[in-house]
């Protein structure tokens, strides 16, 4: 009989163990669960906000507004999922400033500080607490079994426009004299037309700006026939007219990024020249590209070459700044040890470097300006007139970078 007993009794012990040992592990696995989960919703808030950040940093490096920049932050946090909804932020949660390297530590990390003038910069949090729009985070068992509080992730994200060292290294060669490069697109006709205001008193040196008036290299006294003028009396352009045209709008399209842009001006035909250093100041670069005069034949090995020391300069050049070239040729080199081992080159003595290409017209080394921009890690764009050349340059104005700072 009593063996019975303890019998019994030893098997209400070990029900009751099991029951509690069951409860532990549930416990347990419920924690696993949850802890998983949260670390699953902070990779996802920190990719949503980081791709919402860097989607806001680049809207602004176009040109965009702040409001056009918000409205782009918005919606790429919307395309997000976190926690199985879409990612939404608040006005509050996106914040506009600049950015630099530390005073302190010049060659450090960039330090973000909110700001309403000189914007260059955006921070974005990122945040799933209590009074964000998207609410807390409720837990899958943790919350059901022990009414523990939501989880509230937060993550920042700062995003900067990268500032750029430019050097943007153009062909003047005597090819360039061609009068080939279409008209003027009917926008900017008041500007670089022959009715445009000029300080050269109409005596036919003009500006570079295709007036077509004056006795000059077009001939016939500057005057064309009557089927070599646009609907405005432009004529037909000279590929140099178009291309000194082209890096004046390039400047102004850079005037109206927010990025930091120091911007050198090289020329080559035979041989290649310094024509202005780097500066934030343009002015030189203006003067210098208008006066180009076209001769000589074509080594764009020594475009790039001179564009290299300008970008080495300690002089001038920033070591928080990208270096960049912009290469432009409209002809087949025929001078030089060949532009893509001049570009391998470059790349190997300035790290970080970025080589774009440009070609303008049909005869242009198309295959070798895009080796010159693969090698550059760059991008190889080509214009058949000074319509498309313009729209180049403008896009390659607008190809800041943005870097993640934060």
């Amino acid at each position: 009989m009593k063996r019975l007993v303890r019998r019994r009794q030893q098997r209400g012990s070990i029900l009751a163990l099991a029951m509690i040992m069951i409860m532990a592990f549930m416990a347990a696995s419920a924690f696993c669960i949850d802890v998983a989960y949260m670390q699953l919703v902070q990779t996802e808030i920190r990719s949503a906000t980081d791709a919402a950040t860097r989607a806001g940093a680049v809207e602004l490096s176009i040109g965009s507004s702040e409001a056009e920049a918000r409205d782009r932050v918005h919606a790429i946090a919307n395309a997000n999922t976190v926690a199985g909804d879409p990612f939404q932020l608040s006005d509050a949660d996106i914040v506009f400033g600049t950015a630099g390297p530390d005073p302190d530590n010049p060659n450090g990390r960039y330090v973000f500080k909110p700001s309403s003038s000189n914007i260059n910069s955006l921070r974005v949090n990122g945040r799933r607490t209590a009074d964000s729009p998207g609410g807390g985070v409720g837990l899958f068992l943790s919350s059901r079994l022990y009414k523990t509080s939501p989880f509230e992730p937060q993550k920042f994200a700062s995003a900067v426009i990268e500032d750029r060292d430019i050097v943007v290294v153009i062909d003047r060669s005597g090819s360039m004299n061609a009068e080939d490069a279409g008209y003027l697109p009917d926008e900017l006709s008041k500007a670089y037309g022959p009715d445009a205001d000029d300080d050269d008193d109409d005596d036919g040196k003009g500006k570079g700006k295709g007036k077509g008036k004056g006795k000059g290299k077009n001939g016939n006294n500057g005057k064309k026939k009557k089927n070599e003028f646009d609907d405005n009396g432009n004529g037909k352009l000279r590929r140099i007219e178009a291309l000194k045209i082209a890096a004046l709008e390039f400047l102004k399209v850079v005037n109206e990024t927010p990025a930091a842009e120091q911007i050198g001006l090289a020329s080559y035909s035979t041989n290649a020249q310094i024509e202005s250093e780097l500066s934030r100041d343009y002015a030189e670069f203006t003067d210098r590209v208008t006066y180009i005069q076209e001769t000589g034949m074509t080594n764009i090995t020594a475009g790039i070459d001179v564009a290299l020391t300008m970008l080495q300069d300690p002089r001038f050049r920033r070591a928080s700044a990208s270096p960049v070239m912009i290469v432009m040729t409209d002809g087949r080199e025929n001078r030089g040890r060949g532009a893509s081992k001049a570009a391998r080159d470059a790349m190997d003595a300035l790290p970080g470097l970025t080589i774009h290409t440009v070609t303008l017209g049909g005869g242009a080394s198309k295959k070798t300006m895009m080796e010159v921009s693969e090698f550059g890690k760059g991008i190889h764009l080509r214009a058949a007139d000074v319509g498309k050349l313009i729209e180049t340059f403008e896009e390659m104005a607008r190809s800041a970078g943005v870097v993640l700072i934060e």
